[in-house]
C-alpha cells in the first residue's frame, strides 16, 4: 500500500510540473468547487434476508477540481470529501476522502497517458453497485463486491502508465503499467482481505494491408491476498481488425497461463458499427475454456444511441472468465443500461438499471446483486439543480434467502468555475 502510495504522489508531482508549461499555451486552465446536499431514506439497507430495518442519512459531498486544456495535453485533478450523519444513529463522521488525477499528451512521437486514484470508504454506508465503474467501454467490477457487507473502512488506490507510439501508422507499438490495491481495517466479512496487483503489458500492431491489421499484446501480471500464495500470470493475445466503411470486423485469440490455477484460453469474434451521427454498437461473443474442460461463454456489448433531440439509451455487457487474488477462477458478469429524457429546458427524467454477478468455477457458490434507480432533474435558479429519484436493490446468493431493499432520495446541488 505504501508503495503504491508513493508511485501516486510521484506520478502527481511529475505530471504536475508540466501543467504550467503547458497551460502558458492556451491559458485554459479552470478550478471547480462542488457542493451536493443529499436527504436518503433507506429500508433495509444492509440488504439482510428479512430485515426491515431503516435507515436516514443526511450527506454532504465537496468537491474540488482543477483542470489544464490545451492543444496537445489535458490534465485534470479532483479530490472530494463526504461529510455524512446518521440521522437514526445519531452519529456524524467525514467519509469517502478521495484523490484522482488524468493525464494525457499527444501531438508528439509518443502519446502518453497516466492515472491514478485514491479512496476510503465506510463500508456500512456503501452501495457496492455503486463501484462498477465504465473504463474506456468496458465494465469494471471489484473482486470483493460480493464481499462487502457489515462495518469497517475500505481503502482503494490504482495507477497506470501507459505509452503509444505510431498509433495511426502502419506499425505502431505501446507500453502499459498498472498497479492497485485494497486494504480493510475493523472489517466484519471474513472475505475481506488486504490484496495487491501489479501488471507490465507490451503491444504492437502492423497493417497486413490498407484494411486489415494484425495485433499482439504481451502481460505479466502479479496478484498477491493476505494468507494467500502470490500469483504470477502469463498472457498472449493475438486478434485480427478489418476495417469497413462503417465500423470493423475482428477476430481474437488469448492464452493466460496462471502458475497457480488452470490455464484459459479464449476465442472471441465481435464488430463495431458506427450508427451515423447517433452513436455506435460493439459486440464481442465468444468461449473461454479452462485446463479442466470447463467451457463458458464470454461475451461484450455496447450501445450509445441518441434516439431524438430529447432522449438518449446507453447499454453495457461485460461477461469473462477472470482470477482473483486469493487464486479462485470466476465467471464474472456486469450490465448496465440507462434512458434518460429531457421533458423540458430546465427539467429531465433518466432510469438506470445496474447488474453484477459472480460464480466461483469449480468450487461452485453464485452471488449477484441488481439495481434499478430513476431520478427526476430540475435547474433551478442560479445554477443550482435539484434531484429526486427512488432505487431498488435485490440481492441473491447461493444457499440464501434474496434479499431486497428500497430507498428515496432527494438531492440539491451547485458548482462554481473560474479560469485562471
Amino acid at each position: 500500500m505504501r508503495r503504491v502510495i508513493g508511485l501516486l504522489a510521484l506520478t502527481a508531482l511529475l505530471v504536475g510540473s508540466l501543467s504550467p508549461v503547458a497551460a502558458q499555451e492556451t491559458g485554459g486552465r479552470m478550478a471547480q468547487v462542488e457542493v451536493q446536499q443529499s436527504l436518503r431514506v433507506t429500508r433495509n439497507p444492509d440488504l439482510v434476508a428479512g430485515a426491515s430495518d431503516t435507515e436516514t442519512l443526511a450527506t454532504t459531498d465537496l468537491g474540488y477540481h482543477l483542470s489544464s486544456v490545451t492543444r496537445d495535453a489535458v490534465l485534470s485533478l479532483r479530490f472530494g470529501a463526504q461529510l455524512l450523519g446518521d440521522i437514526g444513529e445519531g452519529t456524524f463522521e467525514v467519509d469517502h476522502p478521495s484523490a484522482a488525477l488524468r493525464y494525457d499528451r499527444s501531438g508528439t512521437p509518443v502519446a502518453l497517458s497516466a492515472r491514478a486514484s485514491l479512496s476510503r470508504r465506510d463500508i456500512g454506508y456503501l452501495r457496492p453497485l455503486e463501484l462498477i465503474e465504465l473504463e474506456d467501454g468496458s465494465l469494471v467490477v471489484p473482486e470483493d463486491i460480493d464481499a462487502l457487507n457489515g462495518t469497517g473502512r475500505r481503502s482503494s488506490s490504482s495507477l497506470s502508465l501507459t505509452a503509444k507510439s505510431g498509433r495511426d501508422g502502419p506499425t505502431g507499438w505501446s507500453v502499459a503499467l498498472r498497479g492497485g490495491s485494497l486494504s480493510y481495517q475493523d472489517v466484519e466479512s471474513e472475505g475481506l482481505r488486504d490484496s495487491r496487483r501489479a501488471s507490465v503489458e507490451l503491444g504492437s500492431h502492423v497493417d497486413l494491408s490498407r484494411t486489415l491489421q494484425l495485433r499482439g499484446l504481451l502481460g505479466y501480471e502479479l496478484q498477491d491476498e493476505e494468507g494467500s500464495a502470490q500469483i504470477a500470470t502469463r498472457s498472449l493475445s493475438l486478434d485480427l481488425f478489418l476495417r469497413r466503411p462503417a465500423g470493423e470486423l475482428r477476430a481474437g485469440l488469448e492464452v493466460a497461463r496462471p502458475d497457480a490455477a488452470p490455464d484459459r484460453v479464449s476465442l472471441t469474434t465481435g464488430l463495431r458499427r458506427e450508427l451515423g451521427r447517433t452513436g455506435w454498437i460493439d459486440l464481442d461473443i465468444g468461449l473461454t475454456a479452462l485446463e479442466d474442460d470447463d467451457t463458458r461463454v464470454v461475451a461484450a456489448f455496447g450501445l450509445e444511441r441518441q434516439l431524438s433531440a430529447t432522449s438518449r439509451v446507453s447499454a453495457h455487457l461485460d461477461r469473462q472468465v477472470a482470477l482473483q487474488s486469493g487464486g479462485e477462477t470466476v465467471l464474472s458478469t456486469a450490465a448496465r443500461a440507462g434512458w434518460s429524457r429531457e421533458l423540458d429546458r430546465q427539467t429531465a427524467f433518466d432510469l438506470t438499471a445496474s447488474y453484477s454477478a459472480t460464480d466461483a468455477l469449480g468450487v461452485g457458490g453464485r452471488s449477484g446483486q441488481v439495481g434499478l434507480t430513476a431520478g427526476l432533474h430540475r435547474r433551478l435558479a442560479q445554477e443550482w439543480r435539484l434531484s429526486i429519484g427512488a432505487e431498488a436493490t435485490r440481492r441473491d446468493a447461493q444457499g440464501e434467502d434474496s434479499a431486497t431493499s428500497g430507498a428515496l432520495f432527494v438531492t440539491l446541488g451547485r458548482d462554481w468555475s473560474s479560469r485562471f
